[in-house]
């Protein structure tokens, strides 16, 4: 597959374990996005110190939840984030609702590339 876009977006996955921090960098690689991932407290805390090179934030709701300065720096952040759940929308906190946009587990990659789609205009 070759890219007709020569500066792709750049998305950051932070998630809950190693299964979801292959599976989302693949569904996006497959519309050319380029996505890195995360899903041990190091690396996140690692990532979080080159945020500002990501136009996209997506994480699982347990992340935001378990990681108290991935939390933090989500509340302040400027970048768009998509949180995911397996739990119903009135299940996650109510600032990560206001904050974020929700997607409920499980989702299908054009379900996924519908809203980063929406995000970025197209």
């Amino acid at each position: 597959m070759t890219s007709d876009n020569p500066n792709p977006k750049r998305i950051l996955a932070i998630v809950a374990n190693g299964a979801m921090a292959e599976i989302i960098p693949a569904m996006l690689g497959y519309a050319e996005y380029k996505c890195d991932s995360a899903y041990e407290h190091k690396a996140i805390l690692r990532m979080l110190r080159r945020a500002s090179k990501y136009d996209l934030v997506i994480c699982h709701v347990a992340a935001l939840e378990k990681e108290e300065k991935f939390y933090s720096w989500a509340l302040r952040t400027k970048i768009p984030i998509i949180s995911f759940a397996a739990r119903p929308l009135n299940g996650v906190p109510e600032v990560i609702r206001e904050r974020c946009i929700f997607l409920q587990v499980p989702f299908e990659r054009e379900q996924l590339l519908a809203v980063v789609r929406g995000i970025f205009g197209g």
